[in-house]
């Protein structure tokens, strides 16, 4: 029985109500197929001590080149829009039927947006 009550107020950041996450051990996550209508690949992570990375790859899963995970800059903030950087242009893969495929170390992945 409670016979005491409190009113508490929580905060978080915009749109980190649920992670994916990997620890020390990489971890890696694929979409579905889906169309990039967009110039711009951003992630809401925490990868501060770890990394993410991002590839693209054809429906058959090949990795498109200049969009390979070598190819990509490690993202290693906390950031609620952080940009994923490749070789090329995010605007080169618009219109294309692809995946997306994100290898996280030490990091939690929220979301992900394309403008």
């Amino acid at each position: 029985r409670f016979e005491e009550r409190q009113i508490g107020l929580v905060t978080i950041k915009r749109d980190r109500y649920v992670a994916r996450e990997a620890g020390a051990e990489p971890g890696l996550l694929t979409t579905p197929l889906l169309v990039l209508d967009g110039e711009r690949l951003t992630v809401n992570a925490d990868a501060r001590g770890g990394e993410i990375r991002v590839q693209a790859t054809a429906a058959d899963g090949q990795p498109l080149p200049g969009f390979t995970f070598d190819d990509c800059a490690p993202i290693t903030a906390d950031s609620l829009d952080a940009p994923v950087a490749w070789k090329n242009s995010v605007s080169e893969l618009s219109g294309k039927l692809l995946r997306l495929e994100f290898s996280l170390q030490n990091a939690k992945l929220y979301a992900f947006g394309v403008e």
